[in-house]
């Protein structure tokens, strides 16, 4: 009852803190506090947006605070505390999510100098089995950020922090937005948001939630140089209310569809290029529009947007209203440009409202097949192994699980082959989840303290080659399953272990130590029958004067009258009857 209590009171305990997470203040949202004490839970002061603690998220790294001096000058508590790495080479995260549903994801990292050495570190970020990004630090009191817009192809996502040797991984905050399926629609791979290029064209500001209700950063000329793209525009602005903007499904919001910029020269155009790193990475493109000006009937704006050769016609934005135009496929090259070129039937130049561009990573590499996932995770826990042991088992390959080999097979997910847990301190029954890892070549238990017998069940495995289960307390009979030519099985030092078929010859020697006495049981009981035998004949003798009489009706009768007592008597010779029964 007691056990039953408890299970509830933790699973009511986990469920509330679901519901606290992706509920409160604001649905679809996952925003955590990396390095916050377990349970803590707060509203920002400076977004409203509801943070907890990384406790419940994973279980290594030592929570730290930035130095005093950074303090005092960041308002965002979020960014106070942060989750060091110094042991291991790769820690995790492990986020539940909606399989198949489109998140926008942002890890944020503040240093702040929290270790008082004031050495900017460096380490790489990895999504699941995918390196995302190097994560390089520049400044001590600068945050910053990486985010993408990522569909999970599992129901969780696993966000991991690796040692490359130049300075200990930490993180600040992890976040998580739900986006809508049909928005930022790719033909391949994931999207990261490339050089911080989400700007609010003729702000002068940052924007963020609840301006924006995804809370995606919103970027100024004035903030991010880039955002100029090496242009000089001519701001304008209006008041737009949240309730007359009529959003489209990407819905930057109000406050930053209300500026937009024009060219300086009316009859110019508006020129919106860049020269990417690697001419064969791959842009996707997003542009926001709405006119905020009421033209009179002699004003027209029209416009056209270019991309090479292709592009967009005769297009005017609607008042108050919004429209988004974007890359169906990726654009490549050594220079990418848009070009916004008013019409000849227009009064008015070209403006815009927001961009958005997005450079296409890929990760998609597959994650190790989750039932073998569930089955070395299921076996860590229930032999409370301390290895380390995070992440994705198989992949990337560089960070392999130790004590595993894997397979690789294209596209296909990696399967675990080798498991080898020799001295590994296993203690109790081999467990059944051993027998879920189905593609297992070589299994080594060796060298531990397992006990009980050896369960058919790993017949399952029909690709094992080599089972070395030597040096531990195993009973029982080796099932006759594992007994195949394809297999070599080592089962040396188990004391209590029948093997081939010595329990057939401890059984037979068993039986022949209960038959022996037996035996000679019958033999003496034989034996003891003949004599009963022979005495019942001397009973059929005429009693002589030397004989004495017993009888079983002999009571208050008197022995020494020799006369018949009873119907049964007894004859016994002179020389063993007892003394008192004998006569003269």
């Amino acid at each position: 009852m007691g056990m039953s209590s408890s299970f509830l009171v933790t699973f009511v305990g986990v469920l509330v803190l679901v519901i606290l997470i992706q509920t409160k203040g604001q649905p679809g949202f996952i925003s955590i506090d990396c390095g916050a004490q377990a349970g803590v839970n707060y509203t920002d002061s400076t977004y409203g947006i509801n943070y907890v603690s990384d406790a419940d998220f994973i279980n290594t790294g030592v929570s730290q605070t930035i130095a005093s001096e950074e303090i005092s000058r960041e308002s965002r508590r979020q960014l106070w505390r942060l989750r060091s790495f110094p042991e291991g080479k790769r820690n995790c995260y492990k986020i539940n999510v909606t399989r198949g549903s489109k998140y926008f994801i942002r890890t944020t990292f503040l240093y702040g100098n929290y270790d008082g050495r004031n050495m900017l570190p460096e380490f790489d970020l990895l999504l699941g089995p995918n390196r995302w990004d190097t994560v390089t630090i520049f400044k001590a009191s600068n945050d910053q950020s990486n985010e993408i817009i990522h569909i999970p192809s599992l129901d969780y996502v696993q966000i991991c922090l690796v040692d490359t040797g130049n300075g200990t991984p930490f993180i600040t905050t992890i976040e998580f937005r739900t986006l809508k399926n049909d928005t930022y629609v790719t033909q391949f791979g994931s999207l990261e948001l490339y050089n911080f290029l989400r700007c609010d064209l003729g702000s002068n500001k940052v924007n963020r939630y609840p301006d924006d209700i995804y809370d995606r950063y919103w970027y100024s000329g004035s903030s991010w140089n880039a955002c100029n793209f090496g242009e000089k525009w001519k701001p304008l602005n209006a008041s737009i209310p949240d309730d007359s903007l009529n959003q489209t499904d990407y819905h930057p919001g109000a406050t930053i569809m209300s500026t937009v910029v024009e060219p300086q020269n009316d009859s110019a155009p508006l020129v919106i290029r860049w020269e990417p790193e690697h001419e064969t990475d791959e842009f996707y493109v997003y542009m926001h529009f709405t006119e905020i000006q009421v033209l009179t009937t002699n004003q027209t704006r029209q416009f056209n947007i270019k991309n090479g050769q292709s592009g967009f016609q005769n297009f005017s934005p609607i008042y108050h209203g919004m429209n988004t135009i974007y890359s169906t496929s990726g654009t490549s090259g050594k220079e990418i440009k848009f070009s916004l070129e008013r019409t000849e039937n227009s009064t008015l130049p070209p403006i815009i409202s927001a961009i958005e561009i997005y450079r296409v990573i890929d990760l998609q590499k597959p994650e190790t097949f989750q039932v073998d996932v569930d089955a070395i995770t299921t076996i860590k826990s229930v032999y409370a192994l301390k290895r380390d042991w995070q992440g994705d088992p198989c992949a990337p390959l560089a960070y392999l699980w130790d004590g595993l080999n894997c397979s690789y097979h294209g596209n296909d997910s990696p399967r675990i082959t080798t498991l080898n847990l020799s001295s590994s301190g296993l203690h109790g029954k081999i467990d059944p989840s051993f027998s879920n890892l189905t593609m297992l070549e070589t299994l080594d238990l060796s060298n531990n303290n397992l006990n009980g017998e050896i369960p058919d069940i790993l017949s399952r495995l029909q690709h094992l080659k080599i089972l070395n289960l030597e040096k531990n307390n195993l009973s029982g009979s080796i099932p006759s399953s594992l007994h195949r030519d394809s297999l070599k099985l080592s089962v040396d030092d188990n004391p209590y272990l029948c093997k081939q078929d010595q329990c057939n010859q401890k059984k037979n020697k068993k039986n022949n130590n209960i038959v022996t006495p037996l035996v000679a049981s019958v033999g003496g009981v034989l034996i003891l029958l003949r004599e009963v035998d022979a005495l019942l004949v001397l009973s059929q003798r005429e009693v002589g004067p030397d004989a004495g009489l017993l009888s079983s009706a002999t009571k208050g009768r008197d022995w020494s009258t020799g006369e018949k007592l009873g119907q049964q008597r007894i004859v016994c010779p002179r020389e063993a009857c007892p003394r008192e029964f004998l006569r003269g």
